[in-house]
């Protein structure tokens, strides 16, 4: 079974509609690019995945325990707190081996203790994609990773 299954979505803001009859599957270990212009529903598609939006028509299922996690194209306004605090938020809570969010902000080359509305955008992108892997997802969603 796919980890996520988008079946028959369609998904209007007004008039032409954004996504119609749009039907997709990933599977465990594949990898997917989009590809498209400006206002074509790419970022939409992406945060319906991520369950932040919900189609108009049409179903998105997940397989049981499915984790997703989105890096979205732009930094959240009022996000505070230390970067060891941002990264840990969604981390899921029974781990076992070495503190995930230790290693991924080691990996990551980031200061857990330094404030997080005082970094860099670069650096709170950064910040950003190591929260979305300590979450530890089945499917990870890059918006426009290279944006910054």
């Amino acid at each position: 079974m796919a980890l996520v299954m988008l079946n028959n979505i369609g998904l209007s803001f007004g008039d032409p509609a954004l996504l119609v009859d749009l039907s997709l599957q990933i599977g465990q270990g594949e990898r997917i690019c989009l590809l498209g212009r400006n206002g074509t529903g790419k970022s939409t598609l992406m945060k319906m995945m991520a369950g932040d939006v919900l189609p108009d028509k049409g179903d998105v299922v997940f397989q049981k325990n499915t984790r997703v996690a989105l890096l979205g194209q732009d930094v959240p306004d009022g996000l505070t707190g230390t970067v060891r605090e941002v990264v840990s938020e969604h981390v899921p809570i029974v781990q076992t081996g070495p503190d995930v969010v230790d290693v991924v902000l080691t990996r990551m080359g980031l200061d857990a203790e330094v404030g997080f509305q005082t970094l860099s955008v670069g650096l709170k992108r950064r910040t950003l994609l190591a929260r979305a892997l300590a979450a530890q997802p089945d499917v990870l969603l890059l918006d426009e990773p290279t944006n910054h």
